[in-house]
């Protein structure tokens, strides 16, 4: 998956982990949301890497930075960070929550996709097993991402209505709360089965498939994305050019 994809899986977490705590808050979403949403994005760190293609997990693509030792030092990391810096809306165990699921979120993303010259993810890195390749999808998928944001933008919709009531509406705030959560977890329940039933020869005819379903949604979804992916193009080719 890109960048953009892996964001809103670790989002689509933060919410749901948001929705688990008894202490609510408008903060303490937002955090849960961008914890879990960096987290998501941080085992591609290793993109800039000069043997890119290698299978070597210590210096290559998709190397222990997809691992679940990775997961543990970055929650570890972030946990300790806000405990030094005594961030008090968020405990340290929160903290850590959201680090390690962010990167296991990372990890699921990647695991449909082909295993390519690496082998698949070193998922129990330093042992040298690899595994992924399950599923059949390319490592891009803006439609994926199109159809999950309308489950995030639901369930942040519920999520804001519960911060927002007051009155005789507060007693309705946990349910619209749990239900928010709900709806942010059935978004990982459709990206599964969507995976589960897409179906490509190769990476041509996955990015025709692409191309078909982003003109059938509305507009402007396919002069957006196409612009997206032409600068996040433009970025990830500086980035492996140092």
């Amino acid at each position: 998956m890109s960048p953009p994809e892996h964001f809103l899986f670790g989002a689509l977490a933060g919410t749901v982990i948001y929705t688990a705590q008894k202490k609510p808050g408008l903060v303490r979403w937002l955090g849960c949301c961008i914890l879990t949403g960096t987290g998501s994005l941080a085992p591609d760190m290793d993109s800039g890497v000069s043997a890119y293609a290698s299978a070597n997990a210590w210096i290559g693509h998709r190397g222990w930075t997809h691992s679940l030792l990775f997961a543990a030092l970055y929650g570890i990391v972030t946990a300790g960070g806000a405990r030094l810096r005594n961030f008090k809306l968020m405990t340290p165990a929160l903290v850590f929550a959201c680090g390690f699921i962010g990167v296991c979120m990372h990890i699921l993303g990647d695991f449909p996709t082909p295993p390519g010259s690496w082998g698949g993810l070193p998922v129990f890195f330093p042992h040298p097993a690899r595994f992924g390749g399950t599923g059949n999808i390319g490592w891009y998928n803006p439609v994926l991402f199109w159809k999950t944001s309308a489950f995030f933008a639901a369930s942040a919709l519920f999520v804001a209505a519960g911060l927002a009531a007051k009155g005789s509406f507060e007693r309705l705030r946990g349910a619209l709360r749990i239900l928010g959560g709900t709806i942010a977890l059935g978004g990982f329940i459709f990206a599964a089965l969507e995976i589960q039933a897409s179906r490509y020869a190769d990476s041509v005819s996955w990015h025709a498939a692409q191309e078909r379903q982003l003109k059938e949604m509305p507009w402007p979804v396919h002069p957006l994305t196409t612009e997206l992916m032409q600068v996040g193009m433009k970025i990830f080719a500086r980035v492996r050019a140092h």
